[in-house]
């Protein structure tokens, strides 16, 4: 989540070293210089710039995920964060992700009410079906109930992968009994920034970078943020050597058994023969 937010934060780099270090192979040691450094970074992205004041002539955004845990969002203008939000639902963990993904979606516009009442804004939300909120049939009475509450807010909803997603993603899965989000509580290494660190010296990677560059590669293959992506999904490779990382991501998030680690996967990531990786 820091590094999302790298280029607001003065001498990112060097107040992160400490943290950085510990990502080399079989050097994870919590220091005293890992434990300032993490403080530092905690507090640096609750002040400006991090946190802009909102400007009520332009478009607010709101980011939200959910995950089996609870839900996150984050209000935008611009590039700007202007406050965090999160909350802790784990009795809805056995809903469908559709169901999960909405419910997370209306305390958050509530929780913002005052900013976004009689404003049209944006939802962006890594959950595709969600897109359709506003003009598919509700099959369910929860659906019908949850829905009522967004009546009268004038927004439209975006689909945004799941990888981009990503300080919505971070904060859904803290374990808190609040509301608000004020700091980040434990130690959480983003595995997208270690994930573009390594595709940058990864063969296959750069391969399909460079078909893609020199426009040999069409539809479904894309070029995002410097990122290959298959279907809107970050490709892996199978001799990617964080394959074994991402495997983990995918089955540690409050899901159990290979059909859920195979769905939690497919939403972020295009991993050839997935089935037998998993």
């Amino acid at each position: 989540m820091a590094g999302y937010y790298r280029c607001f934060i003065k001498a990112f780099g060097s107040i992160a070293a400490p943290l950085t270090a510990l990502l080399k192979k079989d050097a994870f040691r919590w220091s005293p210089e890992a434990n300032d450094a993490f403080k530092v970074l905690q507090q640096a992205l609750t002040i400006a710039p991090v946190l802009a004041l909102p400007d009520f002539a332009k478009r607010f955004t709101v980011e939200c995920d959910a995950s089996g845990s609870g839900i996150g969002a984050v209000l935008h203008q611009d590039d700007s964060a202007i406050a965090f939000f999160s909350l802790a639902f784990p009795q809805h963990r056995g809903l469908a992700a559709y169901e999960r993904e909405l419910i997370g979606l209306v305390p958050a516009v509530r929780h913002w009410r005052p900013y976004l009442w009689g404003r049209a804004f944006v939802v962006r939300t890594d959950h595709q079906p969600l897109k359709f909120i506003l003009d598919q049939r509700l099959a369910t009475i929860p659906q019908h109930h949850w829905v009522s509450k967004l009546l009268g807010f004038d927004f439209s909803v975006e689909y945004k992968p799941g990888w981009a997603n990503i300080v919505a993603d971070v904060l859904s899965r803290r374990d808190a009994e609040t509301s608000a989000l004020h700091a980040v509580p434990a130690p959480s290494f983003d595995l997208f920034t270690v994930f573009r660190t390594a595709a940058t010296a990864d063969e296959t990677l750069c391969q399909l970078r460079a078909l893609l560059v020199a426009g040999e590669l069409g539809e479904p293959w894309r070029l995002v943020d410097g990122m290959v992506t298959f279907n809107n999904r970050l490709f892996v490779p199978t001799t990617f050597p964080l394959l074994p990382s991402v495997l983990a991501a995918a089955h540690d998030d409050n899901h159990e058994g290979v059909q859920r680690t195979l769905h939690r996967l497919r939403r972020d990531f295009h991993v050839p023969n997935a089935h037998a990786a998993v």
